[in-house]
């Protein structure tokens, strides 16, 4: 198999609500709305999240990882309250929040 675009997909309970919180997280809006239960953010080439509310999906179980160059400008954009920065040797530093639902969403800065 050779993928050719990674589609990253959090379940929400409310889409109102979450679209307002990724919106603040990005620092934009979605970029599509396929449908009005479902928004989109393109964050790179051949990289999508999609923000949705299902029914059929428990919402809160996902996990994000977004790599940044800068960790503390990342967390400085943003209203969402993060955890304190960790850093894993010399390989990278991140931290951690989680959006109204309770997924988990990190940022990462890789160490050169």
């Amino acid at each position: 198999m050779q993928p050719t675009h990674v589609l990253a997909g959090l379940a929400v309970s409310d889409i109102d609500r979450a679209v307002a919180w990724y919106a603040d997280l990005l620092g934009r809006p979605a970029d599509s709305v396929p449908m009005p239960s479902c928004h989109e953010w393109t964050l790179g080439t051949d990289v999508t999240l999609q923000v949705a509310q299902n029914a059929h999906v428990t919402a809160g179980q996902g996990q994000l990882t977004l790599s940044v160059e800068n960790l503390e400008g990342a967390m400085a954009s943003t209203a969402a309250e993060f955890d304190e920065i960790t850093e894993v040797s010399e390989f990278v530093r991140f931290a951690t929040t989680r959006d109204p639902d309770g997924n988990a969403v990190t940022v990462v800065e890789p160490k050169r």
